[in-house]
């Protein structure tokens, strides 16, 4: 039995090694790509810096490690969603996968304000959900994208970094 698993073992190892020489031989690690990276993650992290002018208080008296925001001005529908905690903006990150480098908001809720929710319908009919004659809760918040207004705001300085580390390499290279 113990041989099996360290088999298993074995070629998670390997799996994971594949893994990582295929980000290294595509350029997910190279300085002009991890460079472009840290700009757009930058940029989102400005994009959700905007304030919404919520009071951020300890949770109350059972969870007082835990904040949660007082007032504030939420962001209209269409536009990004306004700081209310910061949790959103501190989430961001970037890092490889596969052949390439990803930015991602790991707060559960970027994903809800950057699409929207609408749970009046269901997804096959369209009709409203019913319990008992008597319409269930529902929840709706519009779309507030935000993702595709930071890259917007950070193409022209990811293509200026990605440009600028090629030339330094390619000077290095003939040199």
């Amino acid at each position: 039995m113990s041989g099996r698993f360290s088999l298993v073992g074995q070629l998670g190892s390997v799996s994971q090694g594949l893994r990582l020489l295929e980000q290294d031989l595509s350029g997910a690690k190279s300085p002009e790509i991890r460079a472009a990276a840290k700009a757009l993650r930058k940029h989102v992290a400005r994009v959700l810096n905007t304030s919404g002018g919520a009071r951020v208080v300890p949770g109350g008296p059972k969870n007082k490690r835990k904040f949660r925001a007082i007032g504030g001005t939420p962001s209209r529908p269409g536009q990004p969603p306004r700081r209310q905690t910061g949790k959103l903006r501190k989430s961001v990150i970037q890092g490889p996968v596969a052949t390439g480098r990803r930015i991602a908001v790991m707060w559960f809720t970027g994903q809800i304000l950057e699409q929207g929710v609408d749970t009046s319908t269901t997804p096959r009919s369209g009709r409203r959900r019913r319990r008992g004659g008597v319409a269930r809760r529902q929840m709706r918040i519009a779309a507030r994208p935000f993702m595709a207004r930071a890259l917007a705001n950070a193409q022209s300085e990811m293509v200026g970094v990605v440009a600028s580390l090629g030339e330094a390499r390619a000077l290095r290279a003939g040199a």
